[in-house]
C-alpha cells in the first residue's frame, strides 16, 4: 500500500473511533504553518511554491510571522486565486472529508487578502484578470474611461501602481495619502 493511502485509512479509523464515542471531529488545516509532512510536501510541490503572491515588482511576498527558513527558503503567501493552489485546498478538504471530519477550519487560507494587507496585494496573472473582470462588472465603459482605463482587456494595474511607489514601503506610504488610484483606503 502507498504510504497516502495508510495514512487516509489511520485518519478514517481515528475519526471513526471519536464518532463511536459520540463525539465530532473538525479539522485543522493550515497550508503555511502545519507542521510535518504537509507543511513539507508544500515547501517541496514546484507547482505550489509557483504559487505564492506577488507584489507590484512581481517579487513573492513573505508571511511575517514565519521568520525561520525552509532549507534556506522563506515562506510565501500563497495566492487564493491561483489554480494550483486551490486545487491542493480541495484536495485537503476532500481528504478530510473522505475520512468523515464533521468540519474544517482552514488558517492561512487568506492568501490574497492577506498580501493585500502586508504586501500591497498580489499581481499575479490570476489576479490581475480578475481585478479586471471585476472593473468590468463594477463600472460600465464610459467610467472606466474617466477612470483613465481606455483597453481594460490590456489594463495592467500594476503598471499604475508603478508610477506611484517602487517598493512596499512607498505603496503603503502613498496608500495612506490615497495617492493610488483605484485602492482601497488603509
Amino acid at each position: 500500500k502507498k504510504i497516502a493511502e495508510v495514512m487516509e485509512a489511520q485518519r478514517k479509523a481515528f475519526i471513526d473511533g471519536l464518532h463511536a464515542k459520540g463525539k465530532l471531529f473538525f479539522a485543522d488545516l493550515r497550508p503555511l504553518t502545519q507542521l510535518g509532512k504537509v507543511f513539507e510536501h508544500v515547501m517541496e510541490d514546484p507547482g505550489l511554491q509557483e504559487a505564492v503572491c506577488l507584489d507590484f515588482n512581481l517579487t513573492p511576498i513573505r508571511t511575517r510571522w514565519i521568520k525561520s527558513l525552509y532549507k534556506g527558503r522563506p515562506v510565501h503567501f500563497y495566492c487564493s486565486n491561483h489554480p494550483r493552489y486551490r486545487a491542493f485546498l480541495r484536495h485537503q478538504v476532500y481528504l478530510f472529508t473522505a475520512a468523515g471530519a464533521d468540519g474544517i477550519h482552514v488558517d492561512d487560507g487568506g492568501g490574497a487578502l492577506f498580501a493585500f494587507n502586508m504586501g500591497g496585494g498580489c499581481f499575479c496573472r490570476y489576479c490581475m484578470a480578475g481585478f479586471r473582470d471585476y472593473l468590468r462588472a463594477k463600472y460600465p465603459p464610459a467610467r472606466l474611461a474617466a477612470l483613465g482605463i481606455a483597453d481594460l482587456e490590456h489594463f495592467d494595474y500594476r503598471r499604475v501602481l508603478l508610477e506611484h511607489a517602487d517598493e512596499n514601503e512607498s505603496f503603503q506610504a502613498a496608500r495612506k495619502r490615497k495617492e493610488i488610484p483605484l485602492a482601497l483606503a488603509a
